[in-house]
């Protein structure tokens, strides 16, 4: 059964969403490496940066696509 236009956007709209979780949370455990040898941060001030990072990404995302 085909799906209309209205239907494949919003499929396509969930689909950009687990993406967009998939990819940028691949490359963590390397940061957090790279972070605690390279530059000597512990894994408490890894972890409020990464926190600060996801919610300045929440609130400053440009809603788009209307």
């Amino acid at each position: 059964m085909p799906l209309n236009l209205s239907q494949k956007m919003l499929r396509n709209v969930r689909l950009f969403g687990v993406y967009k979780v998939f990819t940028k949370r691949i490359f963590l455990p390397l940061i957090t490496i790279y972070a605690s040898q390279g530059i000597g941060l512990s894994i408490s001030e890894i972890g409020v940066t990464a926190a600060a990072g996801s919610v300045a990404s929440i609130l400053f995302e440009t809603m788009t696509g209307y």
